[in-house]
C-alpha cells in the first residue's frame, strides 16, 4: 500500500513569490534567441516567457502521454502543463494542475502515470510520488506517496528515469539525502569509508560530516515496493539518462569553491554501471580519480553546475547528434553535445557546445514526438522560458538506428555484472580471470562480482594470485571483506610483486591495495613496515604524478627516513606537471572564460597540495632547511591565491598543522616564517567610492537601465573590479582570482542571471537563498537565539559564523543547550551595500559582474 501524503497547512493553489516586486513595471522576458547560439543549421524559438508571480521558476520537464509537456517550479508546490502550439498562429497554453505536489526535481510519464519526486523544504514530503487520473477528467486526481526520501533542496533527491526493461524506474539522490532503511538489494556492497590512510585536512569551510555513501541511484518497480541500490559516490547529480545500450551516464558536479584544491574533482560525465561507487565522500575526504576502489569518470567538462541530461534519439537532427548525450550546465549557460564511442568496456567520449546563452540558465530538456528539442531555464527563481530547437540545415535528418549492439567487452561486462547484489556459485570462477584486466570498468565489475559472494569461497583464490594487477585488485577485495587476521596474509600478497616492474597505473592501484588494507584490516608491524618500506622507498621520485602522491601517501605513514627530503623535493619541482590536459580543455571550451584558464596555472599547485598534504603530520626525517623550504613553498602556493575559494583556507589548515607539531626550539630557528601569511586579497584596505551614493532600489536601477539599452555597453573594467572592492563584495565572493570565500563564486554569474535578477539579488538579498548558503536560527532553551552559518553540527556541539566579514570568527553552542535549530529567512548578505556607489560606479560594477571578471566581454569590446 503506498504511504500517506502526510498533512500539510495551506492551500494547494499557494501563489508563487515572485524575485521581483510586483507592480515595478519589470514583467522582463527570458533571454532572447538572438542572445543564444546554437551550431549552424539549427534555430532556436523562444516558445514562453514564465511569469514569475504566476509560474515560478522552472526546474524539471517531461512529456506525457498527450504530447503535452509537464514542469514544476523549484520552490513551490504545484505543477504546470504546457501544450505546445498546433500552428504557426497559435500560443502555448500553460495551465496549473490541480494536485498539492510540487518543488518536483525530477518527473516522469509512464504506465499511465505521472512520476513526481518532490525535494520540498518539508522533509518529511519529499520522495518518489505517483499521480494518476482515474476518471478521465484530464486531472490527476490520486496521488500516492510510494516512498520517502530523506533529503530536501538543491541536494536531495532529484530525477526519475525509466529502466531500459521499460518496467523498472531508476532515482538519483543527492549527496546529502540519506539511503532508504529498506533497501532489499545491495550491487554496490554496503562496506563503505572514507578509508583514508592519512589524516584528512581539516575542512576550511568546516562542513558538517554526512556518512558515505554519498549520491546515490536506487532502482524500483512501477509500484514503489522494492528497492535496490545500484550505485552510489556521485556528489549531486541533477539527472541521469539510459543511452541505447541500456548503459547509464550522468552529468555530476563538484563545488566551484574547491576548486585547485587537492580533494577537487571537475563536473564530469560518468557511465554509472551497476555497483559503482565514485569515491565521492564529504570535504576533503573526497577519493581522486585515480582510487582502484572507485570509478573514473568518461569526460572531465571543466566548471558547472551540471543539471538535466538526455539523449538525442527521436530527435530530427543530423545523424551524430541524434546519438549524442545533451548535458545542461545551469552556471556557463551551456548545453554540451557529449559524443561516444565504445572503448574497452565502457566510452571515449567528447564533448562540444551545443547551445551557449547569456544569461540562460539551462535546468531540463527533452526531445519530443514531434522531433523537436525542448528545453527550459529556471532555478533559484530566476527568471524562467521555455524554448525549442529544430534543424532548418541542409543536412539529412532521417532517423538513423539507435547504436543498440554491444561489443565483446562491453557484453563481457554486463555479464559479470549479473553476479552483482546476490550469492552466484558461478560468479568467482567467471570473474577472477579478469582481475587482472586493463580494462578498469571491467576489472570493476569482476571485483564486485566476487565481492558479492562469502569471502569464505574466494580468499585463498585471490591470496595465490600472481600478476601485478590481478593481485593489486585481489588486495583490494580482501582488505574490503577481510578480517583483522587476513591482515597478514594481505601484506605478504603484495611483498611478493615486484613493483618496480609495474606499470605507473598499477603501481598506484598496489599502492592503494597497501593502504586499504592498513586502513581496515590492521597496521603494519614493525616487520611488515621495514619490508614495505624496503620495497617501495626506491620507487620515489617516480616519472608520474599520480604514483608521487601515493608512494609519498604510504611512505609517509610507515615513516619512511627519505619521505621527506623526497616529497619536499617533488613539492618544489612541481612547476610544469598536470598542465596539458587542462590547456587543452582551455583552448577547447572557451566559453567557459577566464575560470578554465585559471586552471591550467592550477595544476602545478594542485599537485604541490597533494604532496604537502601527506607531509604535514610527519615528525621525523626533517631538518632545520627542509622545514624551512616546506613553508616557503607552502607560502608562495598561499600568495599566488589560485583556485577556489577553499584553496587558500586549504593550504592554511596544512600549514598550521605542519607548525603545531614543530618544537619550541624548531619555532624559535623558524620565527620569520612560523607566522601564517596574510592573505592581501582579504586583508588590504579596500577602495573607497567617488560617490556620491543614492538609496538604490531595483526600481530606480531598472528604469534607468530601460531608458538605455546600451548603459552597460563600453563600461570601465578596472573601475568596476575596484567597485567590487569597495562594495566589500569580494569581503565574501570571488570573480576569477580575486575574492573571499564565505558566498558563491560570482565568475559565470552572467551565464545564469539576467541584469534583473542581478539587481534584485544584490539589493534583495534574502529574495532566494541556496541551501548551501542559508544561515540557521539556534534557540537555546533558555530563550536565547543565535544566528549565522551554520558550520559545523555534532553531538556535542553546534557552531555557527555570525558575521560573514570576520569568517574566522566562529561562535560555539553546547548541544545540551540547544532547543531547536531553523533555517533564517534573512540572507547574512546585509542590504544596502550599492548604496555609496553613483551611477558609473554602478554601471560599471554591474558590467564587471555580468562578464564575470572578463575584459573580453562583450560590456567592454562593444562601445555604447
Amino acid at each position: 500500500m503506498a504511504a500517506v501524503v502526510p498533512p500539510r497547512g495551506g492551500t494547494a493553489l499557494a501563489p508563487v513569490t515572485s524575485r521581483v516586486s510586483a507592480g515595478l513595471g519589470m514583467s522582463g522576458a527570458a533571454t532572447s534567441p538572438a542572445d543564444i547560439k546554437v551550431p549552424p543549421g539549427f534555430k532556436v524559438e523562444r516558445l514562453y516567457s514564465a511569469q514569475p508571480d504566476k509560474d515560478g521558476s522552472w526546474i524539471s520537464l517531461a512529456v506525457d502521454n498527450k504530447g503535452r509537456l509537464i514542469t514544476s517550479s523549484q520552490h513551490h508546490r504545484g505543477l504546470f502543463r504546457i501544450t505546445l502550439p498546433a500552428g504557426p498562429q497559435q500560443q502555448v497554453k500553460v495551465e496549473r494542475l490541480k494536485v498539492d505536489v510540487g518543488h518536483a526535481h525530477g518527473l516522469l510519464y509512464a504506465f499511465d502515470s505521472l512520476y513526481v519526486v518532490s525535494a520540498d523544504d518539508d522533509k518529511d514530503r519529499n520522495g518518489l510520488y505517483r499521480l494518476r487520473d482515474t476518471n478521465n477528467d484530464d486531472q490527476f486526481d490520486k496521488v500516492e506517496f510510494l516512498k520517502p526520501l530523506r533529503g530536501q533542496g538543491e541536494h536531495g533527491p532529484h530525477a526519475v528515469v525509466l529502466g531500459p526493461d521499460k518496467e523498472s524506474l531508476f532515482i538519483v539522490g543527492g549527496n546529502f539525502t540519506k539511503l532508504p532503511a529498506d533497501i532489499s538489494t545491495f550491487r554496490s556492497p554496503a562496506v563503505w569509508g572514507d578509508d583514508q590512510l592519512l589524516p584528512q585536512i581539516k575542512d576550511p569551510s568546516g562542513g558538517t560530516p554526512k556518512p558515505s555513501p554519498g549520491g546515490w541511484v536506487l532502482r524500483t518497480d512501477r509500484d514503489g515496493k522494492t528497492w535496490e541500490l545500484f550505485a552510489n559516490g556521485l556528489r549531486n547529480a541533477y539527472d541521469i539518462a539510459f543511452n541505447s545500450q541500456g548503459d547509464l551516464l550522468t552529468y555530476d558536479s563538484d563545488m566551484e569553491w574547491d576548486l585547485g584544491t587537492s580533494w577537487y574533482r571537475p563536473p564530469r560525465v560518468c557511465l554509472v554501471t551497476s555497483g559503482a561507487d565514485f569515491g565521492w565522500r564529504i570535504g576533503t575526504a573526497n577519493w581522486p580519480d585515480w582510487n582502484a576502489d572507485s570509478l573514473s569518470s568518461i569526460l572531465d567538462t571543466g566548471p558547472a553546475s551540471p543539471t538535466g541530461v538526455v539523449f538525442g534519439y527521436g530527435a530530427r537532427f543530423p545523424a551524430r547528434y541524434q546519438n549524442a548525450m545533451f548535458a545542461l550546465d545551469w552556471t556557463y549557460g551551456t548545453i554540451h553535445a557529449v559524443f561516444m564511442e565504445p572503448q574497452g568496456s565502457a566510452y571515449a567520449a567528447k564533448a562540444e557546445p551545443f547551445v551557449v546563452g547569456s544569461p540562460l540558465p539551462v535546468t531540463d530538456a527533452v526531445v519530443h514526438p514531434d522531433g523537436a528539442f525542448y528545453f527550459i531555464t529556471g532555478g533559484r527563481k530566476v527568471q524562467s522560458g521555455l524554448y525549442r530547437i529544430t534543424y532548418v540545415g541542409t543536412d539529412a535528418t532521417d532517423a538513423v538506428k539507435p547504436q543498440d549492439t554491444l561489443t565483446a567487452a562491453q557484453t563481457l561486462r554486463r555479464t559479470l555484472e549479473g553476479f552483482h547484489g546476490k550469492v552466484d556459485p558461478k560468479a568467482v570462477e567467471a570473474a577472477l580471470p579478469h582481475f587482472g584486466s586493463r580494462d578498469r570498468f571491467l576489472r570493476s565489475a569482476a571485483r564486485l562480482a566476487v565481492e558479492a559472494q562469502p569471502v569464505v569461497k574466494w580468499r585463498k583464490r585471490v591470496l595465490q594470485l600472481t600478476e601485478p594487477q590481478a593481485v593489486a585488485t585481489g588486495m583490494l577485495a580482501l582488505a574490503r571483506h577481510g578480517v583483522f587476521g587476513d591482515q597478514a596474509v594481505a601484506v605478504n600478497a603484495l611483498l611478493r610483486v615486484k613493483p618496480a616492474k609495474a606499470t605507473p597505473d598499477v603501481l598506484v592501484e598496489l599502492l592503494r591495495a597497501y593502504a586499504l588494507i592498513f586502513v581496515r584490516l590492521g597496521k603494519p608491524t614493525p616487520a611488515q613496515a621495514k619490508q614495505v618500506v624496503a620495497q617501495l622507498e626506491p620507487l620515489l621520485p617516480s616519472q608520474d604524478d599520480h604514483a608521487n602522491v601515493e608512494l609519498a601517501r604510504v611512505l609517509a605513514y610507515l615513516n619512511a627516513p627519505t619521505v621527506v627530503p623526497k616529497t619536499v623535493a617533488l613539492m618544489a619541482s612541481a612547476a610544469v606537471t598536470n598542465t596539458a590536459g587542462l590547456a587543452e580543455l582551455a583552448e577547447r571550451n572557451q566559453f567557459y572564460g577566464a575560470t578554465v584558464k585559471d586552471m591550467v596555472a592550477m595544476g602545478p599547485q594542485t599537485q604541490r597540495m597533494l604532496l604537502a598534504s601527506t607531509l604535514r603530520n610527519v615528525q621525523a626525517g626533517w631538518t632545520t632547511e627542509l622545514q624551512r623550504q616546506y613553508l616557503k613553498l607552502i607560502d608562495a602556493a598561499m600568495t599566488s591565491s589560485r583556485g577556489g575559494n577553499m584553496y587558500y583556507g586549504a593550504w592554511q589548515m596544512i600549514r598550521e598543522e605542519f607548525v603545531s607539531h614543530l618544537s619550541p626550539a624548531d619555532k624559535k630557528k623558524l620565527a620569520a616564517l612560523v607566522e601564517t601569511p596574510s592573505n592581501d586579497a582579504m586583508t588590504a584596505e579596500l577602495p573607497s567610492p567617488v560617490g556620491p551614493g543614492s538609496l538604490w532600489t531595483v526600481f530606480s536601477v531598472w528604469e534607468r537601465l530601460e531608458s538605455d539599452p546600451k548603459a552597460l555597453k563600453g563600461r570601465n573594467f578596472e573601475n568596476g573590479r575596484r567597485m567590487f572592492s569597495a562594495a566589500t563584495c569580494v569581503l565574501c565572493h570571488r570573480v576569477g582570482n580575486e575574492g573571499g570565500a564565505v558566498g558563491p563564486d560570482l565568475t559565470g554569474l552572467g551565464a545564469r542571471f539576467s541584469v534583473r535578477d542581478l539587481l534584485d539579488s544584490i539589493i534583495n538579498p534574502s529574495a532566494v537563498i541556496s541551501d548551501q548558503y542559508q544561515a540557521a536560527i539556534v534557540t537555546k532553551k533558555n530563550g536565547e537565539t543565535l544566528g549565522g552559518r551554520l558550520i559545523r553540527e555534532d553531538d556535542t556541539e553546534i557552531v555557527l559564523m555570525p558575521n560573514m566579514f570576520n569568517p574566522q570568527a566562529l561562535v560555539p553552542v553546547p548541544r545540551a543547550d540547544v532547543a531547536k535549530v531553523e533555517p533564517s529567512t534573512q540572507s547574512q548578505m546585509p542590504g544596502g551595500l550599492i548604496n555609496s556607489l553613483n551611477w558609473d560606479e554602478l554601471r560599471d560594477l554591474l558590467a564587471f559582474l555580468v562578464a564575470g571578471g572578463d575584459p573580453q566581454h562583450p560590456s567592454y569590446t562593444e562601445r555604447p
